[in-house]
């Protein structure tokens, strides 16, 4: 931590390095800066008491000018505390602005975009000018008492957790005593449990997610990532994790390891999916994998592909199947559609059974690519055109 003789040009060029450091105003009243990671700037007063530091957040800058906060910091140490702004004043907008800074500025923009549409439709509406101090679990109930009439229970136990997180933030920052959206959470509703189809097992009833699949606005990973789940039929763990050093466009071929069963597997590229991945490579082909993100594997969670199947389902308006049932849709579909051969469609399933059997093996060493390069192109033109 710095010292120097603070002033209004010296703060506006502070600038921001990545990581949080505070700078501490030369004049000896325990008055400081602190410049967090995003670049957003807290006037603080540090106070050392019963050897232990203390820090007490007087206003953001520069809604709080300098010579105002040298004021309350002057207060503060003549013992007649601050006007505005000390720990049990702070309001839970304040707070709520401090823990982004502090907990989520160098989160991924999803993440960021989540906590600021929540805060901004159900919680600040009640509680931003609420003095953390004062927050009992009739405000934390009132702010998501809107989600609960609505019966959007699983929105109301987020909502309640994001704030439980800013409480808890103000009882480390010393701005509030209790968590009283920890202590409430265990007495709202319980979520049900969403119940998904295993698969779209006919063409009836796979023909409306296609339809809304090729109307929607879904992002292009959402797209891609579904058409490649429909036209491959391989895991969605798999299609996750898929790498551009194993895609081919000059082949149509897509070649990796499977995780489950350890065997090398071949997957022929229908023309539509080339296409699609052509348009991808634009996009992330200077990374490493298909469907880069920035999450500590690099690529996208294991929540993501649910998230997709459920925004299609809405927009096609009816029930979503899981993520993994497109494998099934794809063995019953082509099988009484398009007359494929059965042992074909479990090589391209690469089934760990298949793998331990006599003709598993077989499948090893030939896995049938010449027919399946066939079949997924077929399989492709069908579902194409429902």
């Amino acid at each position: 931590m710095g010292t120097k003789q603070l002033t209004e040009l010296a703060i506006r060029n502070l600038k921001t390095t990545g990581a949080r450091y505070k700078i501490t105003d030369g004049r000896g009243d325990g008055l400081l800066i602190e410049v967090m990671a995003s670049g957003s700037k807290f006037f603080r007063i540090r106070r050392i008491k019963d050897g232990k530091e203390h820090t007490t957040t007087l206003g953001k800058y520069p809604e709080l000018s300098l010579a105002d906060a040298r004021r309350m910091a002057y207060q503060a140490k003549m013992g007649g505390g601050t006007k505005r702004d000390t720990a049990s004043q702070i309001t839970f907008q304040q707070a709520c602005d401090e823990y982004y800074d502090a907990k989520l500025s160098m989160k991924s923009f999803r993440t960021q975009n989540r906590f600021h549409n929540r805060m901004a439709k159900d919680v600040l509406p009640t509680l931003s000018t609420t003095p953390m101090a004062d927050i009992t679990s009739g405000d934390v109930l009132k702010a998501i008492q809107p989600l609960l009439d609505r019966k959007a229970i699983p929105s109301a136990i987020r909502t309640c957790g994001m704030i439980s997180s800013i409480l808890a933030f103000g009882i480390a920052r010393g701005y509030c005593a209790t968590n009283y959206a920890s202590l409430l959470k265990p007495g709202l509703p319980v979520a049900p449990k969403v119940q998904h189809l295993d698969a779209y097992t006919t063409a009836k009833a796979l023909k409306p997610f296609l339809v809304a699949l090729g109307t929607s606005d879904i992002s292009l990973y959402g797209k891609t990532f579904l058409w490649m789940s429909l036209m491959t039929a391989s895991r969605p763990g798999e299609i996750r994790a898929a790498s551009w050093s194993d895609i081919s466009f000059e082949q149509s071929k897509w070649e990796f390891r499977v995780p489950k069963t350890g065997l090398m597997q071949r997957n022929p590229l229908p023309q539509q999916l080339v296409m699609l991945l052509q348009v991808l490579h634009e996009v992330t082909g200077h990374k490493d994998f298909l469907f880069a993100s920035g999450g500590k594997s690099g690529h996208l969670s294991d929540a993501s592909p649910m998230l997709f199947v459920r925004q299609i389902s809405k927009e096609a308006k009816i029930e979503p199947c899981t993520a993994h049932g497109f494998r099934s849709t794809f063995r019953s579909l082509a099988v009484t559609e398009i007359n494929a051969d059965p042992h074909v469609c479990e090589a391209q399933l690469s089934h760990s059974s298949m793998a331990s059997s006599g003709l598993g093996r077989a499948y090893a060493r030939a896995d049938y690519y010449d027919k399946r390069r066939i079949l997924m192109q077929q399989w492709a033109d069908y579902i194409y055109s429902l």
